[in-house]
């Protein structure tokens, strides 16, 4: 009877996990490996946590496993997914955490009010973001010690009022609705970039150039697809700010007519998953790939150019577009072997 015996536990936890064989397969994507835990060790320490909890027994090693998770399992996740793409199952243990997040704020709720409060506020945040970048590059201009002060010079700086005016309608056939992330309405250019145009206005002068009229949607700035929310295990605020966006969008796309692009892949990933199907969504190298390529005249470089493919345009399986798009722009593409995530998780 030896095949009916000390069989190793395998408790339920999570249905977002519950499939898990601990084959480590997730491992080499996850970007925490050697770090704190892997994917496929979260799932473990939840397994044995889970298991002592019902048992009962050895309370003093369930609290040890308890204290340590908090930032080895949880607050060092990026909850990007990557595990997913190599895992045979699909299993993404980034969402395992957000809901492990999400019962922690039920739980405790000490941050509950400040993220409904941001969720409420979120041009008052725009301006807080706006106003601390052009402070610190101030005093990064003034306080040159290191020692004292860091702040790069390739920090980004705030992007200014007059750089977000709505283009004016040019009666073009082509119509597009353009929706700036937060991040982009607020983050702009830094002192070392040869660029001085901050993405937003970038992104107008390329699709104008292509023949499209560019509509905002209106309040763009308490706008917002959800993810910051999400990432936290706010997911009642998440909900409700992607509600929010998907009818504004689908008034200013006149019910989907109208393609919707949105210059961040990370949102763009979570509107798609979320938002009606009637919204024609595109991230950037999607757009340019479907729309742009064949409108435009590309001058391509000799030099070669290195590309970063994000975790979400991975999921996305835009991986062939950013490469044609990449050939049409050098002659000398380069896309580093393995390089994932970045590790910014939208806030790390």
């Amino acid at each position: 009877e030896i095949h009916l015996k000390n069989f190793k536990p395998l408790p339920v936890i999570d249905e977002a996990v519950d499939q898990c064989i601990e084959c480590g397969f997730c491992e080499i994507n996850c970007l925490t490996t050697g770090l704190t835990l892997s994917a496929r060790q979260r799932i473990v320490v939840q397994r044995e946590i889970e298991g002592l909890g019902r048992s009962g027994e050895d309370g003093s090693r369930l609290k040890d496993l308890v204290k340590g998770f908090a930032y080895e399992g949880e607050d060092s996740c990026a909850g990007d997914g990557l595990c997913a793409v190599s895992c045979p199952l699909s299993i993404d243990t980034g969402t395992l955490v957000k809901h492990l997040r999400a019962r922690n704020n039920l739980r405790h709720r000490p941050g509950h009010p400040i993220a409904t409060w941001i969720a409420n506020h979120f041009p008052t945040i725009h301006g807080f973001v706006r106003f601390g970048l052009g402070f610190m590059s101030f005093l990064g201009k003034i306080l040159p010690c290191r020692k004292i002060f860091i702040w790069d010079r390739h920090m980004p700086r705030p992007v200014r009022k007059y750089q977000l005016n709505t283009p004016t309608q040019k009666g073009q056939s082509l119509k597009v609705v353009y929706f700036p992330s937060c991040i982009n309405q607020s983050m702009g250019t830094s002192v070392k970039d040869p660029e001085k145009k901050p993405l937003v206005e970038v992104t107008i002068e390329v699709l104008e150039k292509a023949g499209y009229d560019v509509i905002f949607p209106e309040g763009m700035k308490s706008l917002c697809c959800g993810t910051p929310w999400e990432s936290k295990g706010f997911f009642d605020l998440a909900d409700a700010k992607s509600k929010e966006l998907e009818k504004t969008l689908l008034e200013a796309s006149q019910e989907g007519k109208y393609p919707v692009l949105c210059d961040t892949s990370p949102c763009t990933h979570r509107m798609k998953r979320v938002m009606s199907d009637r919204l024609k969504l595109y991230e950037p190298v999607e757009f340019i790939h479907d729309h742009l390529l064949g409108s435009l005249e590309l001058e391509k470089t000799s030099e070669p150019m290195a590309f970063h493919l994000t975790c979400t345009s991975t999921k996305m399986g835009l991986e062939e577009k950013f490469r044609k798009i990449a050939l049409a722009c050098t002659a000398s593409p380069v896309f580093p072997e393995e390089v994932g995530c970045c590790g910014f998780a939208g806030d790390k």
